[in-house]
């Protein structure tokens, strides 16, 4: 999800991890990675949330997202 950044847009992933499972942001990245996604669409910085909003049909609530990540960017540590 690309969200606004001082000088330009940057791409942020956010991630919900399994219940009793580890995160490994070297994994995610290259499980990404291997899906040939182009360099400009690759996560630079990476959070782990609880939950993500979604809708009654289970869609992502996109509306207001970008604002909603960038205050995480501010608030939340970025996954080393």
């Amino acid at each position: 999800m690309p969200f606004p950044d001082a000088t330009s847009l940057r791409v942020a992933a956010l991630v919900v991890p399994d219940p009793g499972r580890s995160f490994s942001r070297e994994a995610f990245m290259a499980a990404v990675e291997g899906k040939r996604v182009g360099l400009h669409k690759l996560p630079v910085d990476v959070f782990i949330v609880p939950s993500i909003a979604r809708g009654a049909n289970d869609r992502v609530l996109r509306a207001g997202m970008a604002s909603r990540l960038a205050g995480l960017a501010e608030t939340t540590p970025r996954v080393p």
